[in-house]
């Protein structure tokens, strides 16, 4: 804050506005972050409500068809790939990266190595590429680590996300790129992907335990809040509201549950307003 300058907060048609002393005002966009992990075979009616959308409002929508890309391009994916991709909506292919094994995840040939990992995301980021095409717009890096590395004074570990990022953007030019750690980060992952998933959790968490991050992020859209089980419509306003405060430049609020939050839209009602509560600026 500038010496001298008084500053305050309001909230106009969804919209965080802050005036100064001389009343300029400096508005913080907000776009939804979806977490599309929704079958469009069974569920297509959800994906045509998503795609559907005031144009604008959906930032990213998220697609994972088995965990990642799976084994080859699935027709009924493609279209709705593609569809939610003409909207303007940016379309992140979801790759798992299982904390590239630091935790005893194991890729799918059964290895906890670190070279074995990233083998496997180079993989699934030329998959979701090749199967996908220009319906991609980039990737979303599942399970990143919330720690500079394994030691104080360690950058190990952000050193590999930093690494997958630089793969993505050598060899997919334009591509945006997204990391899911869940939590807040340290300041050392500012840079590592264009955008940062700094909390994922249920509606209770959010508004009663919430850790806000340790340093501020010069672009709210540099910033990703994922919250579930916010159960009534109600609790998605408290939500959205709490984000805006909280300065997430993207935001998902849903009435779904664990073990998948992700595999349903809420109901016509619930996401048209809180499509409403957005404001991309």
């Amino acid at each position: 804050m500038l010496l001298g300058v008084t500053v305050a907060a309001v909230s106009i048609l969804g919209v965080i506005v802050v005036l100064t002393a001389n009343h300029a005002p400096a508005t913080i966009a907000q776009k939804i972050g979806d977490l599309s992990y929704i079958d469009p075979t069974t569920d297509g009616a959800d994906w045509d409500r998503l795609i559907g959308s005031t144009a604008g409002k959906v930032g990213i929508a998220v697609a994972n068809v088995s965990s990642g890309p799976g084994d080859g391009p699935d027709p009924a994916w493609t279209s709705v790939i593609r569809r939610e991709h003409v909207t303007g909506t940016k379309v992140l292919g979801y790759v798992d990266t299982g904390y590239f094994g630091t935790t005893g995840l194991r890729t799918r040939s059964g290895s906890t190595s670190e070279a074995d990992w990233t083998s496997q995301i180079e993989q699934d980021v030329n998959a979701w590429f090749a199967f996908y095409g220009s319906g991609i717009d980039g990737i979303f890096f599942d399970e990143g680590q919330d720690a500079c590395g394994p030691t104080s004074g360690s950058n190990a570990w952000v050193d590999l996300y930093g690494r997958i990022n630089a793969y993505v953007k050598a060899n997919h030019p334009g591509a945006m790129t997204a990391i899911n750690a869940g939590r807040a980060v340290p300041r050392c992952y500012e840079n590592t992907e264009d955008v940062l998933v700094t909390f994922e959790g249920s509606y209770d968490t959010y508004v009663n335990h919430y850790t806000p991050l340790s340093w501020n992020p010069v672009d709210p859209s540099k910033i990703w809040h994922l919250i579930y089980d916010a159960s009534t419509e109600a609790d998605m306003e408290k939500a959205i509201s709490l984000s805006k405060s909280r300065k997430a430049g993207y935001v998902y609020v849903t009435n779904d549950v664990q073990p998948d939050p992700y595999d349903t839209l809420p109901s016509l009602s619930y996401w048209a307003h809180e499509v409403g509560r957005v404001a991309p600026g």
